[in-house]
């Protein structure tokens, strides 16, 4: 029998139970502060480990993950072909295998970003408390859908924004080009860019914008980024047909990689607008497993918005690391919303919707960690009264209930029991997956 508002069966829900009482247990003694954060993350190692020494349970060539990696410009310029012909490129010229090449671009993105972000939150004595949730807040770390294009698209973004903080020509070109490529490998980086770019060109100084000021800003933002808006036409013309995607796949087919009829990412290529526009707002018309999934999609963009705009509050010594800043409420509510209106007009066409929590939850990270000036509140002033009331209740509501709100975030995090796994919660129950993973990968040693 399934049941829940979060799409949990009966056995997830006693697994949620268990891992509540147990954190709030641990949470109480600062020596556990962090095995609690290890265990993040431990969902997406085990996976990797899996599919590392499990044969098994490697992903095939046909599956979605990997051919939208392999859609290149065999058959023609087309959107979304960078990394698929650099990828033709290597297997034709040097004969490295693809799935070896899919799961080294994907884990090496990964610990890159990880890195990059994990390092540069540390230097600016904020919490890291809240990083592994918001990576999380997404399919990226479901059993395979890790193998993506994600992460990389948002390394683009990291070096973007920290390219942005300085206004200098090179600055400028460096980020045209770091855009153009992540503009060829998904249209994506142009929305949750977007707010980014607008913003460099606003904030010379700390006075309210006014609406010379923000003409003058978005045509100089145009200007500046015109080979970047040039090459999302250019991709946007070119979203590909049934011809080229044949030509990509036969491309595949001849290097021994693909061998079945068309199927996958490379298949969506041939799709026309109409069917793209009714597959992708499928999901919003439809009811899964007796529940009506958008109110699903609300419940967890509000979860988002709460450990987004809070997480940093706790204070725990993790690791020898003690915290010492803090982000302003504000000036985080404004940015995770500006990233979730970027993305609004993808929700439409965007099948694979718990992504964009990835893009939206970690572009909005990024974005505060190098917004010295509290950009957005100069731009936008104070919040609303009444607004302003209602998150103030919130604040004093989590800070008298500290160690609920932490496990409450690590829970929806969890990528096991997160609305983001609907489907493989429900159909094949993500907890026995995850525990699949680790027997088949003691099997394997």
């Amino acid at each position: 029998m399934r049941i829940s508002l979060i799409y949990l069966s009966l056995q997830d829900i006693t697994f949620v139970k268990r891992l509540y009482s147990k954190l709030m247990n641990n949470l109480k003694r600062n020596k556990y502060w962090e095995w609690a954060y290890l265990l993040m993350y431990m969902p997406f190692i085990v996976t990797i480990l899996s599919h590392i020494f499990v044969s098994g349970t490697r992903l095939k060539a046909e599956t979605w993950q990997i051919t939208e990696l392999l859609i290149n410009y065999q058959g023609g310029f087309i959107r979304r072909g960078l990394i698929g012909e650099i990828m033709y490129f290597l297997k034709s010229t040097l004969g490295i295998d693809v799935i070896l090449q899919a799961y080294i671009f994907s884990i090496a993105s990964f610990i890159l970003f990880s890195y990059l972000i994990i390092k540069d939150t540390i230097k600016r004595g904020y919490s890291i408390l809240m990083l592994p949730t918001a990576m999380l807040l997404s399919s990226l770390f479901v059993s395979e859908h890790w193998v993506r294009k994600d992460v990389f698209i948002m390394l683009l973004f990291y070096a973007v924004v920290r390219l942005l903080r300085n206004r200098k020509f090179f600055n400028y070109l460096l980020a045209n080009i770091l855009l153009i490529i992540g503009t060829l490998s998904h249209e994506i980086i142009l929305f949750i860019a977007a707010p980014t770019i607008l913003i460099s060109q606003l904030t010379y100084d700390d006075k309210r914008v006014g609406i010379k000021k923000l003409l003058r800003g978005v045509a100089t933002s145009i200007l500046y980024f015109s080979p970047v808006l040039a090459t999302g036409v250019l991709v946007a013309i070119n979203k590909g047909d049934i011809t080229t995607a044949q030509a990509i796949w036969d491309s595949w087919v001849q290097q021994g990689v693909l061998n079945t009829e068309m199927k996958g990412a490379i298949a969506g290529v041939g799709w026309t607008s109409k069917y793209a526009i009714e597959y992708g707002t499928e999901v919003w018309t439809t009811v899964r497993c007796g529940v009506y999934y958008p109110i699903m999609w609300t419940l967890l963009s509000l979860c988002a918005f709460v450990i987004f705009v809070w997480m940093y509050k706790p204070k725990p010594q993790l690791f020898g690391y003690k915290p010492t800043n803090d982000f302003n409420t504000q000036e985080s509510a404004y940015i995770i919303i500006a990233q979730f209106l970027a993305v609004v007009p993808l929700l439409l066409v965007f099948a694979d919707t718990s992504r964009l929590f990835f893009y939206v939850v970690m572009s909005a990270y990024i974005i505060r960690l190098y917004d010295n000036k509290n950009c957005y509140t100069t731009l936008l002033g104070n919040l609303p009264k009444t607004i302003a009331k209602k998150m103030n209740a919130v604040e004093n509501y989590i800070a008298g209930h500290t160690k609920s709100f932490i496990a409450f975030a690590f829970i929806i995090g969890l990528p096991s029991i997160s609305v983001s796994a609907l489907e493989h919660i429900v159909l094949h129950g993500q907890v026995g997956f995850f525990f699949k993973s680790i027997i088949d990968l003691i099997k394997a040693l």
